[in-house]
């Protein structure tokens, strides 16, 4: 087997350890058991559980950055198609991996600071490209001068628990149903204009 396809199966094998035992109560005997590989096969990819749980955070952003475009105010299609686009694929992103996405919504419980603080990572990132597309949409004229931290943060925050209510409701949320959501309670809130 070729090493890349060798540690993906040890990081598909660690998803599936973690999603049923959660953090701290998987082992590297559980992992290497799901996988049926030798313990010393499992070493020669990672040094321990921590860090084949940071390599599932960063596959998880890898996948979210790579399906997530700037907004070009030059493209045939309108700058908030364009954010509802990259919305709704970054929704199907988490949809496809359901597993994992439990993992990342679940695990913010107590980890290892090392472990906790990667996963902290991850929505720092999340967050900081949510406030550049904000500062871009101000910049085209398509949003109002906004605190960006706060609502990037509240983006995120909708999103997160939209998938944590998805996994423990057992409801099927369609992508385009989630982005459209979240697009008209970002853009247009909820009030009805009132008129003068």
């Amino acid at each position: 087997m070729r090493a890349e396809d060798r540690r993906a199966q040890l990081m598909d094998a660690a998803l599936e350890a973690f999603s049923r035992g959660g953090y701290h109560g998987t082992h590297i005997s559980h992992i290497i058991a799901e996988a049926g590989v030798a313990r010393g096969t499992f070493y020669l990819y990672f040094q321990g559980k921590r860090e084949v749980f940071q390599a599932l955070i960063d596959e998880m952003f890898v996948s979210l950055d790579s399906v997530t475009e700037a907004l070009n105010p030059r493209a045939p299609i309108s700058p908030v198609e364009q954010l509802r686009r990259n919305l709704e694929r970054f929704v199907g992103v988490l949809q496809a991996r359901p597993q994992l996405t439990t993992l990342l919504l679940e695990q913010g419980v107590p980890l290892e600071p090392e472990v906790r603080e990667r996963l902290r990572g991850f929505y720092a990132d999340l967050t900081a490209k949510v406030e550049q597309g904000l500062a871009l949409g101000e910049e085209l004229g398509l949003f109002s001068t906004v605190d960006r931290e706060v609502v990037a943060r509240a983006i995120v925050g909708a999103v997160k628990e939209v998938f944590y209510g998805w996994d423990h409701q057992r409801e099927a949320f369609d992508p385009r149903r989630v982005a459209d959501a979240l697009i008209h309670l970002t853009l247009n809130g909820l009030l009805v204009p009132q008129e003068a």
